[in-house]
């Protein structure tokens, strides 16, 4: 994300998806580091999303050290791009049953808030359930 500009990314995707014999119907952005993304590089990804019929995916890795995150392990420094993304899906280590809970936070453009009913091992981040 420090090297290379969105911009690069998405034509990238454009040439394999139009060009590559890439059938795409989401794509994920995988550890993209939405605290320091701007406002106006979502908004690429989403015009482009639209633009290409797809949905976009997020899996948030904060960076800041300062970041709070609520109940379901989003980072409420990217609560202001949730109107941007598809589906958001949260991470939360749950001390108790010493497992990575994954929750919907949003998917299809509404806010669910649901535990998905899987989780993760917190050690190698493999599901575990």
């Amino acid at each position: 994300q420090e090297n290379v500009t969105i911009d690069k990314v998405l034509s990238s995707l454009e040439t394999l998806i139009k060009h590559g014999s890439f059938k795409a119907d989401a794509i994920l952005f995988d550890g993209y580091k939405l605290t320091i993304a701007t406002e106006d590089d979502v908004r690429k990804i989403k015009a482009f999303a639209q633009e290409m019929n797809l949905e976009v995916w997020f899996s948030v890795s904060p960076v800041r050290a300062d970041v709070t995150y609520d109940e379901y392990g989003v980072p409420s420094t990217m609560l202001k791009y949730v109107e941007l993304i598809d589906v958001l899906i949260g991470l939360i280590y749950n001390e108790e049953r010493d497992k990575v809970v994954m929750t919907a936070v949003k998917a299809q453009g509404e806010m669910m808030k649901r535990t998905m009913g899987v989780t993760l091992d917190h050690k190698t981040m493999l599901i575990s359930k």
